[in-house]
């Protein structure tokens, strides 16, 4: 699911880059995101009609049609306007003489664009250490966060010893793919011109520690919503949806304010405040008696905070 999920987000952003300068960019980007505007109401309110009037299993039935319905208009769009972009010329296309599993070991050892050009495939060993560099990255991943997740059916809690081993090996694996991919992969996964750029990693580090700081706590939020205070399926939805309203109300304003500023480092500064202030009301808010509409506020706070990291961290990696 979120592979497709951030694939289709990606597409449309590649296709938005494609068509906007740099300036304006970020006005396109932000307007993609409002339908989530009026998810926010939509959604609840469905999801409360099929909890209570049909099974609710068809909720993911309905939203895989759905999805798909939405989509088919957009694909068959592209692919009219590729045949007329090929019909015109406009697309120069080198044929290779490789069958179809050569091709398919060929971009499967190479996806760096800049060896692409070559017609001949040749199977050569140094390709295979770009799959290498990738194995070590999601390796790292996978073996540092999964023990959050099994550390609950673990014997003897953060003390089980391979508890320990995943968290302490997928540490290490990160600095192991960091000297990889400067002293000895021959076709980089990521070009070591950008894994030395500070903007770039600041950029990364403040995404990184948005999601870690929003999501250490909106696991649980709505179920947190119905069983202690008592909220209703879209009463619940709402106070939690308080949160991308907000975000993305305001990010294609923030946007505009960059185009029109042309400064994105010290508008990205404003949001930090913000975002602490909603995180650190949660704190002393996590009772029953506190007013749901203390804790939507909060939802406010940490999305419009979230709505500047998010429009300015995209904008510095371009």
């Amino acid at each position: 699911y979120w592979a497709g999920h951030i694939g289709v987000l990606f597409v449309t952003d590649i296709m938005a880059a494609d068509i906007t300068t740099l300036k304006n960019r970020m006005i396109i980007f932000t307007i993609n995101g409002t339908p989530r505007i009026a998810s926010t109401f939509a959604g609840p309110a469905i999801a409360n009609l099929f909890y209570y009037e049909n099974n609710w299993r068809w909720a993911f039935g309905a939203f895989i049609i759905i999805f798909i319905g939405c989509c088919l208009p957009a694909l068959v769009m592209m692919i009219l306007m590729y045949r007329t972009a090929k019909n015109a010329g406009l697309v120069n296309k080198v044929k290779s003489d490789r069958n179809v599993l050569q091709s398919l070991w060929y971009y499967f050892v190479q996806f760096d664009s800049k060896l692409h050009t070559t017609q001949n495939w040749v199977a050569h060993p140094l390709m295979h250490r770009l799959v290498f560099g990738i194995i070590l990255l999601m390796c790292g991943w996978c073996l540092f966060v999964l023990p959050f997740s099994l550390v609950a059916y673990a014997p003897q809690s953060w003390r089980t010893p391979y508890i320990i081993a995943c968290i302490v090996l997928g540490l290490f694996l990160f600095p192991v793919f960091y000297i990889w991919e400067a002293k000895f992969a021959p076709v980089q996964f990521l070009p070591w011109k950008y894994l030395k750029n500070g903007t770039i990693i600041g950029s990364c580090l403040l995404y990184g520690v948005m999601f870690l700081s929003v999501f250490t706590w909106n696991g649980y939020f709505y179920s947190y919503l119905i069983v202690v205070h008592r909220q209703s399926i879209p009463h619940a939805g709402y106070i939690l949806n308080a949160f991308s309203l907000t975000s993305s109300t305001f990010s294609p304003l923030i946007a505009w304010w960059i185009h029109h500023s042309g400064n994105f480092k010290w508008t990205a500064y404003t949001g930090v405040p913000i975002v602490l202030l909603g995180t650190a009301l949660l704190i002393p808010f996590r009772n029953p008696s506190t007013n749901p509409g203390v804790l939507a506020f909060t939802q406010v706070l940490v999305g419009l905070g979230t709505g500047f990291f998010a429009t300015c961290a995209q904008l510095a990696v371009m």
